[in-house]
């Protein structure tokens, strides 16, 4: 990407929090569709810091243009883990 298409605004550039506030947005949109947006949302979600950059819904665009929102849990920033890992460590508790 040169270097032209990737500006910062000045006034995010001097303030650290600005910044960091900025590149998780950005983070967000180059991150939509790739699947990384989940190790972020785990993340941030637990930090008091920057935790207001995670929201908690989802909207689906459907095919006809009407969307459905969809209130995320807490519990859903973690996967549950495998029968097969289960039954091979039986004291070992599954994500809810």
């Amino acid at each position: 990407m040169p270097p032209s298409d990737a500006t910062v605004p000045s006034e995010v550039a001097a303030d650290k929090e600005a910044l960091v506030k900025f590149i998780l947005e950005e983070r967000t949109r180059e991150f939509a569709v790739q699947g990384f947006r989940w190790f972020d949302m785990r993340r941030l979600s637990v930090d008091p810091q920057y935790s207001s950059t995670i929201t908690t819904t989802h909207t689906l665009y459907n095919e006809d243009g009407s969307t459905t929102t969809f209130t995320l849990k807490p519990e859903r920033y973690v996967f549950r883990f495998a029968q097969k890992l289960l039954k091979q460590n039986p004291g070992m508790e599954n994500n809810p």
